[in-house]
């Protein structure tokens, strides 16, 4: 089977996270799957798309499916030409949240007109409950095991400067510390009424790092804190999770179904300051065996998950279908 994945973001020099899980999760995929990828680019624009649109209905007849990564992608890929029984598209984000910035109803309309032009759609979170047909999965990013070697919080922390004394607050924003859903504002107004309390932390914000050092700022982390407007199914938390770190987060993507339930995590129905504050100064610096249990906690929740094989049970799906039908 051969599969070319459209993208409009990958990682590169100068943004070695961006949409790193996309590359690690067609990395995953079993070498039965032929994979070529067509990356729309990561400069700003619409002419990058016009231009991608020329070029996927010039080479679409080359694949047996079209794997669609983003509702702009899916767009593209039905402007290129690409038929509902060759389409899957991938939707990253919460139901209405895209970054089309046309309003969440409008984008509800956008993220339904694609859906019904792909043979099989695959979401991160169940907020798309409304439009998700019986071919469709349900299926969050697995985290990229090897990538996340185990190390002391105290050795974490010496490596990266920070005070191994004091509560240490992760902030992850991948390319751009203020892009506006992630929220920094609000991360900053947990820090300022902690130090008002007295409550002295290391601030740890994970921007543009390269894929091998991440590891360092989940394990240096004794919380990390997630304040987004939106999410689909963010892997900054499944990774925090996965070293360690407990989450201290909004009600966001599946974050409650990632971190719900997992030593000392909370997840709040709304954002608020105070009870994310109160929360933090209760728990306060955690010991490695706190985080042993989160950690462990977490890695039997997950266990036994991978996105690989359920991608490619949903090409084997997309194709049967279209075989089906014809």
């Amino acid at each position: 089977m051969k599969v070319l994945h459209v993208v409009n973001a990958w990682p590169d020099d100068k943004h070695p996270s961006k949409a790193i899980f996309i590359k690690e999760q067609i990395e995953r995929l079993p070498s039965s799957i032929e994979v070529d990828v067509h990356h729309i680019g990561n400069d700003k624009g619409i002419l990058k798309y016009i231009r991608s649109v020329f070029r996927v209905r010039k080479i679409k007849s080359n694949y047996d499916l079209i794997h669609a990564h983003h509702v702009f992608s899916s767009i593209l890929c039905i402007a290129s030409g690409v038929k509902k029984s060759h389409l899957i598209t991938s939707f990253l984000n919460n139901r209405g949240f895209n970054a089309l910035n046309v309003g969440v109803e409008f984008s509800k309309i956008i993220e339904k007109f694609c859906a019904k032009r792909s043979v099989v759609n695959i979401y991160k979170n169940e907020s798309f409950e409304d439009i998700r047909t019986k071919e469709d999965i349900l299926l969050p990013n697995s985290v990229e095991a090897k990538s996340f070697p185990e190390i002391s919080s105290n050795e974490a922390r010496r490596r990266l400067g920070l005070n191994d004394g004091l509560i240490t607050l992760l902030f992850v924003s991948a390319n751009n510390l203020y892009r506006q859903s992630k929220r920094y504002d609000r991360f900053s107004e947990i820090v300022s009424e902690l130090e008002g309390r007295g409550i002295h932390v290391n601030v740890l914000t994970m921007v543009s790092v390269s894929r091998e050092n991440v590891y360092l700022y989940f394990n240096a982390a004794d919380y990390l804190i997630c304040t987004s407007d939106y999410e689909g199914s963010p892997n900054a938390v499944k990774e925090a999770l996965y070293c360690g770190a407990a989450i201290v987060s909004v009600d966001v993507g599946d974050v409650k179904h990632q971190a719900g339930g997992v030593n000392n995590c909370i997840i709040m129905d709304s954002y608020d300051a105070s009870v994310a504050v109160e929360h933090i100064i209760r728990i306060g610096l955690r010991s490695e065996n706190s985080r042993n249990v989160t950690r462990c906690q977490y890695r039997n929740r997950i266990e036994g998950d991978n996105d690989a094989d359920k991608i490619r049970d949903a090409y084997i799906k997309a194709v049967k279908i279209r075989e089906n039908r014809s």
